[in-house]
């Protein structure tokens, strides 16, 4: 599963239960014009998206890769 927020509410998503439902999320993943926010989503949550539901992330912030490159 994974937690999901918008600026109003907080969003788990349970990607087995919604297994077959992934692709709805296609045209929001793969939208340059909304920023997704994700933790350390470069180094798992992309390869299993990408393998398992050819879901594709663009414009990706994650917030690990950050706090990493600020020494936090």
């Amino acid at each position: 599963s994974d937690v999901n927020t918008t600026l109003f509410e907080d969003f788990i998503v349970d990607t087995i239960a919604l297994r077959h439902k992934m692709y709805k999320l296609l045209s929001v993943f793969a939208n340059k014009n909304i920023v997704k926010v994700m933790h350390g989503a470069s180094h798992s949550d992309l390869l299993w998206l990408q393998k398992d539901f050819n879901i594709y992330l663009v414009n990706l912030f994650d917030t690990y890769d950050a706090a990493v490159k600020l020494a936090f």
